[in-house]
């Protein structure tokens, strides 16, 4: 979601050159009768070790993830995102006692030291509806906007969205008739309940917060589930 809202839909030529050939070849690698074409959200193609790449990204680092896990650096992050996926490497220490044994207190300093890593991932889900960068304009047919992870000056560098007018309308109406929720984590059902991609969703529900007509709280249960709550003038 993040990077479509950032970079666009077509966010694939933002990604590293050696994850762009791995998931564009991924109809090629698959058995005869079990073939599988690339996946609208990219990310079901990544590995683990590919995530820790993208942090590791200045461009996406600067873009998409340095205001949510600040004020720890990139470095800090992309070495702390590598050891954590090293603990699952099962070739390393395939269900050894000696090894946990050996290297307990590491790994609990690990696990307990990537608890932040979870808590600022999770704020991407709340800079969709709610970003910290937001510039849009209305030219008569589209709804224009920019958004940013960082403030209003990046937004210059993010990719423009246009909306159809009608679209804004129709999901307006909905969003501020009544309280309602908005779920990020089913982003397949999106459409079917309000008619437009979840990106196109977010923007939506982004501007008429900014306008000061939409609330919106997060679930103290669930951190991708949103109700809204329209503002009485």
């Amino acid at each position: 979601m993040a990077f479509s809202l950032h970079f666009g839909t077509n966010y694939i030529k933002q990604l590293p050159s050696h994850i762009i050939d791995r998931i564009e070849r991924t109809p090629e690698r698959a058995p005869v009768g079990l073939k599988r074409g690339i996946d609208l959200n990219l990310f079901y193609h990544f590995s683990r070790s590919e995530y820790a790449d993208l942090i590791n990204n200045k461009n996406i680092w600067n873009s998409i993830f340095k205001q949510a896990f600040y004020p720890h650096t990139r470095e800090e992050v992309y070495e702390l995102f590598k050891k954590l996926f090293a603990l699952d490497d099962r070739r390393a220490h395939r269900d050894r006692p000696s090894y946990f044994r050996k290297y307990r207190e590491k790994v609990r300093e690990i696990l307990v030291g990537s608890v932040y890593l979870f808590e600022s991932l999770n704020k991407l889900f709340e800079f969709a509806v709610r970003p910290p960068g937001l510039n849009f304009n209305r030219d008569g047919k589209t709804l224009n906007v920019r958004v940013s992870f960082q403030n209003d000056t990046h937004c210059i560098n993010s990719k423009e969205w246009r909306i159809n007018l009608q679209d804004e309308k129709e999901v307006s109406k909905r969003l501020l008739k009544e309280n309602t929720y908005i779920d990020l984590l089913h982003d397949l059902t999106i459409p079917n309940v309000f008619g437009v991609s979840p990106p196109t969703l977010c923007i939506i529900a982004s501007v008429l917060v900014r306008e000061g007509k939409l609330d919106l709280k997060k679930s103290d249960k669930e951190h991708t589930l949103f109700k809204t709550s329209p503002i009485k003038s």
